[in-house]
């Protein structure tokens, strides 16, 4: 199997080639097909800001907002997707948090 910067051959797909190629605006709009119409109710979004902040810290609902409002698609849908296992992950990891922690502390100030 030989490989290059834009395509594999695919034994499992039959196929020759697969073109891995996208472009910003495809990949939106493939993870918004299939993200969007699964998000879940607005006050169960944000499980990796209520782990970085805490409950009773208001600044995960100054991101919440930031994200569903002005947030880019791909990272809005990406976080949807992924974002409360993520947050079971990074709880135990106080360190993780701190650097997340002042990510989303430059998107929200």
């Amino acid at each position: 199997m030989e490989f290059d910067s834009c395509s594999i051959e695919s034994p499992v797909l039959n196929q020759p080639e697969v073109d891995l190629e996208l472009s910003l605006e495809e990949l939106d709009s493939i993870l918004e097909v299939e993200v969007m119409d699964t998000i879940p109710p607005l006050q169960q979004v944000c499980w990796v800001a209520r782990a970085v902040y805490g409950e009773s810290n208001p600044r995960w609902m100054q991101f919440r907002q930031w994200l569903l409002s002005d947030a880019p698609p791909w990272f809005r849908n990406l976080y949807i997707a992924h974002g409360e296992r993520f947050a079971r992950w990074i709880a135990p990891h106080p360190a993780v948090k701190s650097v997340i922690r002042r990510r989303m502390d430059g998107v929200i100030a």
